[in-house]
C-alpha cells in the first residue's frame, strides 16, 4: 500500500488548464488524475480503495494509474526512516508533469561545440620486438 501526497488541499479542486488540455492523456485518465487531485493528503493510495468510489473495474483503474505514472502526473518511491531503513511507498500527484528521474543518470559531455582535439596519428601498431625497460 502507498500513501499519497496531495500538494492541493481544500474543499475545491484547481485543475490546471494544462491537464485538460493535454491531448496525450485519454478522457478517463483525466478524470482518474482530477480524482486522484481531489483526494486527501496521507489517503491509503490502493486500487481497492479507487474502485469503492470509482464505477470502474480494478484493471480499467490500474490501466489509468499507470499511464498517468508513465506520463509523469504521478511520481512514486519508498520513504526512508530515521535509521535508513524502507518505509511506506508514498505516491505524489503533479498538476504538470514531472520528467522521469533516471537512478544512474548518464553525464552527457557538456562541450556543444566540436573537439578541437588532433587525431592521433598512430598507424598500423608494430608487432616487431618492442624495447621494453624497467625505467621508463
Amino acid at each position: 500500500m502507498a500513501v499519497l501526497k496531495n500538494k492541493t488541499q481544500g474543499l475545491y479542486v484547481n485543475v490546471s488548464k494544462d491537464i485538460l488540455l493535454d491531448q496525450k492523456l485519454s478522457l478517463r485518465d483525466r478524470g482518474m488524475l482530477v480524482t486522484i487531485l481531489s483526494l486527501s493528503d496521507n489517503w491509503d493510495f490502493n486500487l481497492k480503495g479507487f474502485s469503492k468510489i470509482l464505477p470502474d473495474g480494478v484493471d480499467c483503474i490500474r490501466s489509468s494509474v499507470n499511464e498517468l505514472m508513465k506520463r509523469g502526473y504521478l511520481t512514486g518511491g519508498q520513504e526512508r526512516t530515521g535509521r535508513g531503513r524502507f518505509g511506506k511507498n508514498v505516491i505524489e500527484v503533479h498538476q504538470v508533469p514531472v520528467p522521469p528521474q533516471l537512478e544512474n543518470p548518464i553525464t552527457v559531455n557538456p562541450f556543444t561545440e566540436k573537439s578541437k582535439t588532433v587525431p592521433s596519428i598512430t598507424g598500423t601498431p608494430h608487432t616487431e620486438h618492442p624495447t621494453q625497460s624497467v625505467w621508463n
